[in-house]
């Protein structure tokens, strides 16, 4: 089993569930979640048992929020390509093709990378008082974990160059409607919709 302190594995019933437990920090992505998530991406696919897996994050303030700025704030363009962008697209990419489906609860604010995560499930189930943004525009940037092409793909072009460009904020009613999420619930009600949902298809 792997071990984080950031990032933690449970496998219950047939399903499995990740948490991102960095709630200080809203749940932010340093290198080192990045690589723990690969690693439960592969054990994950590897497992027969396992039929769901569930993702969300520790806390009530924030599902995750994006890449920790402090993290890759000192690297270098060439750094920036050749390890952060280039990982972060090979751990969704491994999340988005597990042989599971994928279910994201999301308990708060989905930024960012955060919501580049949420985009490689097959099931988002947001808490209905959350928002979304894409807010990298604001730091002179544009997402770097493949949202440009999977937002679009889900919510089409136009709703997406209105999220990227702008970096403004969407309710949770507004995420339903646009087809970013599939339900909205109860913030009480939210984890027990998504293990409701894991255990009909376990």
């Amino acid at each position: 089993m792997i071990m984080s302190s950031k990032v933690q594995l449970k496998i219950e019933n047939q399903f499995a569930t990740i948490t991102l437990n960095r709630p200080e920090k809203l749940n932010a992505l340093d290198p080192e979640m990045l690589s723990t998530l690969e690693q439960m991406a592969g054990q994950l696919d590897q497992n027969r048992g396992v039929r769901v897996l569930i993702i969300t994050g520790a806390g009530d303030r924030a599902f995750c929020v994006g890449a920790d700025i402090n993290a890759w704030a000192a690297l270098s363009p060439i750094q920036m390509w050749s390890d952060w962008i280039r990982t972060g697209h090979r751990v969704f990419d491994r999340l988005a093709h597990l042989r599971q489906p994928v279910i994201c609860a999301l308990n708060g604010y989905t930024f960012g990378g955060g919501l580049e995560l949420a985009l490689t499930a097959d099931i988002r189930l947001a808490a209905d008082h959350i928002e979304f943004a894409m807010p990298e525009v604001k730091l002179g940037t544009v997402p770097g974990w493949a949202g440009t092409g999977r937002l679009p793909d889900l919510i089409g072009s136009a709703r997406a160059k209105r999220m990227i460009f702008t970096g403004d904020r969407i309710s949770a009613d507004m995420a339903e409607r646009w087809g970013l999420v599939n339900e909205i619930a109860p913030r009480n009600e939210l984890m027990p919709r998504a293990e409701a949902l894991a255990a009909a298809r376990a």
